[in-house]
């Protein structure tokens, strides 16, 4: 039991008082939850490792299984070429669902590389060929029509003798190039005495030089056949006929022929 006294003073006056409140006790922080340590140890994390490399082991296994079954599919000759596509897309998906993102990015970008080289090389070789056409051609016609100006009797023969000394060469105009290419022909000629020298000739020049090269080239053109030379003997070995002009060997017996008949 408690007692509360009020003093009383002389004047007779009673002081009631009132006593202090007792203070509210402040709470107990709660403390904060402590994570729970998730963290595998040592031994745990290489058990766990090891089933999973021994679940993509066997998945791996399982595709190349399948793999192997659809490689021996495509073997089969009565399959479409729809069939076939759709069988590759197949092999493709399962041996890229056995690999990781790194070995799958790798896996990408050799892909690409390889297809960009095929790509490459296929383009590299249309502009070689068409390059080879055009050239073979250009040299071609040029050849025919110098031949037929100066009266070959059979230009596919100078044609023969030539292209493959023939080439293209760029036009100049002051050591710089134009742009514009003919064919030029690298042809063991004659100098003014008479001895062999190699001159770089365009094509009309070359066939010409060949035309006043008679004890070679004689057979091949009309100018260069005179009465001396058996045009229209009808002695010897006859008149000249398309077998004596069919090689220079058989000209030239034909040639020896009606010199030891003059």
């Amino acid at each position: 039991m408690s007692y509360f006294w009020n003093p009383v003073y002389a004047d007779g006056d009673v002081t009631t008082s009132t006593p202090e409140p007792t203070p509210t006790p402040e709470p107990t922080p709660t403390p904060e939850p402590t994570p729970p340590d998730d963290k595998f140890t040592e031994g745990q994390q290489k058990y766990v490792d090891k089933l999973i490399e021994r679940r993509l082991a066997k998945h791996k296994a399982e595709h190349a299984e399948t793999i192997a079954q659809l490689q021996k599919l495509q073997e089969v000759k009565e399959l479409t070429t729809s069939d076939r596509d759709k069988l590759k897309e197949r092999i493709k998906s399962l041996e890229n669902a056995s690999l990781s993102k790194e070995e799958l990015a790798i896996k990408e970008k050799k892909e690409n590389e390889a297809k960009h080289a095929e790509e490459l090389t296929s383009l590299q070789d249309q502009l070689k060929t068409w390059k080879q056409r055009f050239e073979h051609s250009t040299v071609q016609r040029a050849l025919l029509d110098a031949a037929s100006h100066e009266k070959a009797h059979r230009p596919s023969q100078v044609v023969t003798l030539l292209e493959g000394s023939t080439r293209l060469v760029e036009k100049t105009v002051d050591e710089q190039g134009t742009g514009e290419f003919e064919p030029r022909v690298k042809f063991m000629g004659r100098d003014s005495e008479g001895k062999p020298m190699e001159m770089d000739l365009t094509v009309p020049e070359a066939v010409a030089e060949m035309k006043k090269m008679t004890d070679d080239y004689g057979n091949l053109f009309e100018s260069g056949l005179t009465g001396g030379l058996g045009l229209n003997n009808t002695t010897g070995d006859g008149p000249l006929t398309d077998s004596v002009l069919e090689s220079q060997e058989a000209y030239d017996k034909y040639r020896q022929k009606i010199k030891e008949t003059i």
